[in-house]
């Protein structure tokens, strides 16, 4: 945020989710135009909020599967990742993937919001990744994980 209000950009961000770091985030966005938003438990409202963001961040380098990625993906959100880890495998081309540094995010989350194209993209990637799809392709993983220990 910081980078981004530096060059010039109109911006605000609001953090949707809670962790064990929310408390310090909170104390380190006071002079910022961020906004942390209750833990949200009804899915229609959680997809309306996250519809109304012209860019997402997923910045966790260590990532399971990258469902809140995915989710973003979904509603047509095109999402920032870090290049590290494998989260921009998820991403894809719904965003962008970038070094975990402020600048190099700035410049990806600019990128995103200069491309009309960005949001079908987004919403293009998500649909690569259907719980069907997502379960074969885990099955077919673990099979040839298996038949190598034959």
């Amino acid at each position: 945020m910081e980078v981004l209000l530096q060059r010039g950009h109109d911006v605000e961000m609001t953090v949707l989710g809670h962790g064990p770091m929310r408390d310090e985030l909170i104390g380190m966005a006071q002079d910022l135009p961020i906004k942390f938003h209750a833990y949200i438990t009804d899915r229609a409202e959680l997809a309306h909020q996250m519809t109304l963001a012209d860019a997402a961040i997923a910045p966790g380098p260590v990532e399971t599967f990258g469902l809140a990625a995915l989710e973003a993906l979904a509603c047509g959100v095109p999402t920032v990742c870090p290049v590290e880890g494998a989260l921009g495998e998820v991403v894809g081309e719904g965003g962008l993937a970038a070094r975990s540094h402020p600048g190099a995010f700035a410049d990806a989350i600019t990128a995103l919001l200069n491309d009309p194209a960005a949001r079908t993209a987004a919403r293009d990637q998500a649909e690569h990744f259907t719980w069907e799809a997502s379960a074969d392709h885990m099955l077919a993983v673990h099979e040839l994980v298996s038949s190598m220990h034959r």
